[in-house]
């Protein structure tokens, strides 16, 4: 990771936010399409993890860990990675969803899947796992300020 920041730079920025743009407008169509999922009440220890520590880990295994393993194994282009860690990612979100109370919805899963395709291209992409950490954390930003807002308009 020491060498991810060191390599990060404006191009690496450019591509974090176009994916980010992408993956934003497509999450707001199937949110359009299908419909909203449940609110919930956030503390600010479940915030500092959804924005700070679940980016890290999550990318971690889902990035370094599943695509270093499926190269290995598989011996098959970028998009096999890609799609296979993003399946990967959505389903390992199903367990997170149910833990917390909450019944998975196909939006939800649609979502996770995009998020993780994303992340997934921009490892892949820029070969470094700091910028799907960063894209992981921006999203992650925008949905907890989505929760805070529609919690403050009550």
């Amino acid at each position: 990771m020491r060498e991810g920041f060191k390599t990060f730079d404006k191009e690496i920025l450019n591509e974090i936010s176009t994916v980010f743009l992408i993956i934003a407008f497509l999450s707001v169509l199937i949110q359009v399409l299908l419909g909203e999922g449940e609110e919930k009440a956030l503390s600010a220890s479940v915030i500092i993890k959804i924005i700070i520590f679940s980016p890290v880990i999550e990318e971690l295994f889902n990035r370094c860990a599943v695509i270093t393993i499926l190269k290995t194994i598989l011996k098959a282009d970028n998009v096999a990675y890609m799609l296979i860690s993003a399946v990967i990612f959505a389903m390992f979100h199903i367990n997170s969803l149910k833990q917390s109370g909450f019944m998975p919805e196909i939006s939800n899963l649609l979502i996770y899947f995009i998020l993780g395709m994303g992340c997934a291209y921009v490892y892949l992409r820029t070969n470094n796992i700091v910028s799907a950490i960063v894209l992981h954390m921006f999203w992650n930003v925008s949905i907890v300020g989505g929760i805070i807002s529609g919690i403050a308009r009550r």
